[in-house]
């Protein structure tokens, strides 16, 4: 069966949340001709739910030659355990995704802090992402990091979730 995933992220295509979760799901999982990933970038994370968004859901979801298609959110937690805004925007993000029958893979608190272990600043990101794409194989990724409940500091839930859909390698 193949499959489309359309993966929505924070920050633009290309920049360094696409590099580290395309790294990743390569290292991660089998991803031949029958699995199609689609990035859909949000202009920040409050955007989550814009019509625009979800109107570039739909097109793909329409234009698919894919036999099954899913949708799977992959987003920082941010400040989630001092910030009442951010707490609010993540559990409004959570009820969302869970009314549009989507997955939901949760960062925490930021994905560079889920690999690097550290937070690292805006201006470094790209340096960051660009060191992993081209450390990968040399870097020690645990994948215990990336197999537990959302909102466990300098972890996530990607692997609970993407093991949903691909094929892990071995």
């Amino acid at each position: 069966m193949s499959k489309l995933l359309a993966i929505v992220i924070e920050s633009p295509k290309g920049k360094s949340d696409h590099m580290y979760i395309s790294t990743l799901l390569n290292i991660f999982y089998i991803i031949d001709s029958t699995i199609k990933l689609e990035f859909i970038p949000l202009d920040g994370k409050p955007s989550y739910n814009y019509i625009k968004v979800e109107k570039k859901i739909e097109e793909l979801k329409k234009r698919s030659t894919y036999d099954e298609f899913y949708v799977i959110y992959c987003l920082d937690t941010d400040e989630f355990d001092i910030s009442i805004r951010d707490n609010n925007l993540n559990n409004d993000i959570k009820n969302y995704c869970k009314m549009k029958k989507y997955d939901l893979v949760w960062f925490c608190r930021e994905i560079e802090e889920v690999i690097w272990g550290k937070l690292v600043s805006d201006n470094e990101k790209q340096e960051y992402a660009q060191k992993f794409i081209k450390n990968k194989k040399s870097l020690s990724i645990n994948e215990s990091t990336f197999n537990k409940q959302p909102f466990q500091k300098k972890k996530s839930n990607f692997l609970k979730i993407f093991d949903k859909y691909l094929i892990k390698k071995i």
